[in-house]
């Protein structure tokens, strides 16, 4: 998934480096609320068509000192173990 810019969105997360999905984007449009940061995340094409066979919303906790902390993805519906 990718970051987009959003109503309420006042500035970016510079240099934020996406090296788990590998996308290549150099900033995250975030709202900062203080201690809690918001940023809007949407699926191309392909993760579209797996969430819409039933896959799930994968969120990766990058540890260190580079942004974001989070990266968002998609599991194929036949990763997941439990159904809702």
């Amino acid at each position: 998934m990718s970051p987009w810019w959003f109503k309420g969105a006042e500035r970016v997360l510079d240099h934020a480096r996406f090296e788990i999905e590998g996308d290549g984007s150099d900033c995250v449009p975030i709202h900062d609320g203080g201690a809690l940061k918001t940023s809007v995340w949407k699926p191309d094409p392909h993760e579209l068509a797996v969430l819409m066979r039933g896959g799930g919303v994968t969120l990766t906790v990058v540890c260190g000192r580079r942004h974001p902390v989070v990266a968002l993805g998609v599991a194929e519906p036949e990763t997941l173990l439990v159904s809702a």
